[in-house]
């Protein structure tokens, strides 16, 4: 098991950061994201978004597929836009003050738009620097064939 571990590559062990900080965004929305600022609603839209990217995460670990990387990829971010895009009563308030925001809402918005930010930038930048690596041990290959 420990030969399994230690012959992955840096980008393997960052999908599992990705992962803790989907789930860590499921979490704290889902326990926090009624308030005045989106009408007492959670989104269910923002919910399945991040529990997919985090199916997709995980099934990426698993399988070791790139391209799977890129299916969280694309719920974790569109789960994002969705956060940024229903709280924008938030947002308002929050940049031009027209209303005062506690601090304790400025921490949790903040905390939470930078906690699903970071989880589908780490799945992007694990697929890509997959790709990179691939792409190199491909050129590497071509060059010892043509060697030959």
């Amino acid at each position: 098991m420990l030969n399994f571990f230690r012959n992955k590559k840096p980008y393997y062990y960052i999908l599992f950061a990705s992962f803790a900080l989907a789930l860590a965004s499921v979490i704290i929305y889902v326990s926090n994201g009624a308030n005045e600022y989106n009408k007492e609603n959670i989104s269910g839209l923002i919910v399945a978004m991040l529990i997919a990217g985090m199916v997709f995460t995980a099934a990426a670990a698993v399988f070791e597929l790139r391209y799977i990387k890129y299916v969280a990829y694309a719920c974790l971010f569109y789960g994002f836009l969705q956060f940024v895009i229903t709280e924008l009563n938030f947002w308002g308030n929050f940049i031009i003050a027209t209303d005062p925001v506690p601090a304790e809402a400025q921490r949790y918005y903040l905390s939470l738009t930078v906690i699903m930010l970071l989880s589908w930038v780490t799945i992007l930048v694990s697929a890509l620097w997959q790709k990179s690596s691939e792409y190199k041990k491909e050129k590497e290959q071509d060059k010892e064939v043509a060697a030959e």
